[in-house]
């Protein structure tokens, strides 16, 4: 398992606290082979922002898919 890489996918809808937490969390596993990607039901202007600053702050690699 050593080599193995980990995909999360977070469904996400709104709620920006929990999505800044879990991925807060994430970022404190000792295991770091891995990708989250976050697939969001709420494509909106706001939340697009939010997720893009946390794509730039985290030290993990998250990738954001949305609806159109």
């Amino acid at each position: 398992m050593k080599g193995m890489k980990v995909s999360i996918i977070i469904a996400f809808y709104k709620n920006t606290a929990a999505l800044e937490l879990i991925i807060k969390a994430l970022a404190l596993q000792t295991y770091q082979r891995f990708e989250v990607i976050i697939a969001e039901d709420d494509n909106n202007k706001i939340t697009k922002e939010f997720i893009d600053a946390l794509i730039h702050s985290s030290p993990i690699h998250i990738k954001h898919v949305y609806q159109l």
